[in-house]
């Protein structure tokens, strides 16, 4: 039906050595077992976008195992337009929406946070690469918001301004072999598009 996830497993308890299958189900709002970035955009990215641009808050979570496919369903290729993922697509979206509507004037900002053995990074940071990577902490603001403090913000005039700051924050990201990926990302990372009007 695409709105659950069924793992099927063979259970062996230490008295039984038959086994025997045992279904785990997981409900979901859809489950995509094989789609092109543009579906996954246009069925998750567009509708956050949109709600993004209307004054609400949007966000999409990729969540799942080493190598499973988060980085490439988020970001995807920088060179390939047809592989690009759910975050340049978003923000190619969100500047044309917004270019659509020129009754509002829309400030967009870009922000990107790693996450990396518990510790936050700004992968904007413009240190030296040779310099140490500045740890940056939550604060929490009156009225219970929490904020990154240090984590740059800046305003973004053009898709192609933050398309760069994307993926050169998605450089910047630790990266560490292991057995599923040569490559792998190794930690967290929150793309954050403020967008005011």
């Amino acid at each position: 039906s695409g709105k659950a996830i069924t793992i099927l497993q063979t259970v062996t308890a230490v008295t039984d050595q038959a086994g025997k299958r045992e279904a785990l189900n997981f409900p979901c709002d859809e489950a995509f077992p094989s789609a092109s970035q543009e579906t996954m955009f246009d069925r998750v990215g567009r509708p956050a976008v949109d709600a993004t641009l209307q004054g609400f808050n949007g966000t999409v979570m990729c969540y799942g195992q080493t190598g499973a496919g988060k980085s490439f369903t988020m970001v995807g290729s920088r060179d390939n337009y047809a592989q690009r993922g759910l975050a340049p697509r978003s923000i190619a979206h969100a500047f044309r929406e917004a270019a659509n509507h020129p009754e509002y004037e829309y400030t967009m900002r870009f922000s990107c946070l790693e996450i990396y053995n518990d510790v936050m990074y700004d992968l904007l940071s413009t240190l030296p690469s040779d310099a140490p990577r500045q740890e940056l902490s939550l604060s929490e603001l009156r009225g219970g918001r929490v904020e990154v403090k240090g984590l740059l913000a800046p305003e973004v005039e053009s898709e192609q301004a933050a398309l760069e700051m994307l993926f050169t924050a998605e450089a910047n990201r630790a990266v560490a072999q292991h057995q599923l990926n040569q490559t792998s990302s190794r930690s967290h990372v929150l793309y954050l598009l403020q967008v005011t009007r």
